[in-house]
Formats: structure tokens, sequence, C-alpha cells
């Protein structure tokens, strides 16, 4: 059986049986083989690890520092040559304007990527910039075209989403797994800061996603991630609250640091949530 026909019927599987499907994205090669011997559903691979010293890698790979396809590409070659690349999806730019999409999918096919997730997405940028790129085919309907390529193609395709509106077109697409971003964390010394009203608000905001694209399909994996949902109490009472989430995505990439201690004891916790 192909891992992608492989992969959506272990995690359907998880689904019925109420487990929690956990995804953990990292640029870490010590921290891709500790997931994977912890049994992780799906790891996202970034290009970032050279931007270790930004007190956020994840958005730093959003700035004008080098082509992360390139990059994806280089330490692909590096990583798959001395570990399984079994649940690893990596990272595919989707809007970069000079990308072939003809040879870089035949350079991942060569490689046996198992699967791809749009990083960086044009779905985080927002506001007048964010109109302009898409206004100018540089933006989000880069990445549904793209990921429903690769997806034809047998690739496993994980997709970035913001709101209704993306998450109706990447289903739509035939994308293989969803993950809903809640947004940046927050300077709790704010007086603004209130972190009960901000997780209502998450909690409303996946009840709405999620019901909408269960209307199109039952079977597509949910998941989260919020740089301000940060324990695993926060996590287990949006998971009670929105019946339609089936899991979580930790990003340690998004994090200035954190041992590998720590990031296994928050997988060791994750396993023990049901739903």
């Amino acid at each position: 059986m192909h891992f992608k026909d492989n992969k959506r019927n272990k995690l359907k599987q998880k689904m019925d049986n109420g487990q929690l499907i956990i995804c953990v994205g990292t640029d870490s090669l010590q921290e891709i083989q500790l997931c994977q011997q912890l049994n992780c559903d799906m790891i996202l691979v970034y290009p970032t690890a050279k931007y270790s010293n930004a007190t956020n890698r994840f958005l730093a790979g959003y700035l004008a520092f080098d082509n992360t396809n390139d990059l994806m590409l280089e330490s692909s070659k590096e990583m798959f040559s001395i570990l399984d690349n079994t649940n690893l999806l990596i990272s595919v730019n989707c809007s970069d304007p000079f990308m072939v999409p003809n040879i870089i999918l035949k350079q991942f096919k060569e490689l046996h990527v198992a699967g791809i997730h749009n990083y960086p997405s044009m779905s985080l940028v927002d506001g007048n910039f964010g109109a302009n790129i898409n206004s100018r085919k540089l933006g989000f309907d880069m990445e549904i075209n793209m990921l429903k390529t690769y997806s034809d193609q047998n690739f496993y395709t994980c997709a970035m989403v913001r709101n209704t509106k993306q998450a109706i077109l990447m289903t739509r697409a035939n994308v293989d797994m969803l993950i809903f971003y809640l947004g940046l964390g927050h300077n709790k010394s704010s007086k603004r800061y209130n972190k009960t009203t901000k997780l209502e608000d998450d909690i409303t905001l996946l009840k709405e996603m999620s019901a909408a694209v269960r209307t199109i399909s039952s079977e597509i994996p949910l998941l989260f991630f919020s740089e301000h949902v940060n324990t695993i109490d926060d996590i287990k009472k949006i998971i009670k609250n929105v019946p339609n989430i089936n899991g979580y995505c930790l990003m340690p990439v998004a994090q200035s640091s954190i041992s590998a201690r720590q990031l296994e004891l928050e997988i060791l916790q994750l396993q023990k949530i049901t739903y």
C-alpha cells in the first residue's frame, strides 16, 4: 500500500478511536529523531535551522534571507541519508515566483519524499500587503494549486490555514490534513492581554472553521496550533469544546529554545489525551 493511503487509514483509525493525532513542526535533526522514536503521527520539517539565533525561527523563514525551497532540498538530501523519511512532510514555498513546479516536483520524487506542507504560507499575510500579494497572483491561490498537484501525484499533503474560507478551499483541493493556525503569542505584560478571553475566541474560531470543513469532508484530520496555547490544560479545554478537532501540532520551531526532554514530556502528555 502506498504511503499516502496507509497514512490516511492509520489516521482515520485514530480518529475513530478518539485518539489525539500528534504532529510536530521542527527543523532539528535531533528533534526529528526523537519524534520518530516516540511514534509521532506526522513531522513537519522546516528549512529554518540556520535561523537558530532568531527569536522565532518559524517567522524568520518568511523574510528575505534565502530561497526556502533550495534550503529545503539541501537539508532533505542530508536528512534522508540518515533518517527514515516515514511521517516526514517537507515544506514547500508554493508562491515562489521563480520556482518551476515540475522541476521541484521531480526533485522531491527523486528524494522519495512522502509528503509536503505549505511553508512559508501566504495565509499568514493579511491586511493591505496580503491583499496586494494575492492580487498579483503570488498568494494563497498558488498554494492551493500546488498542494492539489502534489496530492494528485500521491504525495501526502498538509495545509496550514487561518480562516474558514482558506480551510474550505484547501479541503476542496483534496489536501489530506488541515492545521488551523490561530496566531502569534501575546505579550502577557500588556494590559490588553486576557488569556481567558483569547482562549474563548480560539474555541469560537475553531468551531466555525471545523464545522465548515465537516460539511465537505468527514474524514480529513483537523489539527490546530497556537503560540499562545501552551499548556496541556489549554489544549484539553479546546479539544473538549471543539468536537470536530482531531489533533494538535507542537511547534518547537516557533520557540526560541526547547530542550529535548521538554519536547519528549509534551509529546508523552499529548499521547494520553483522548476525545
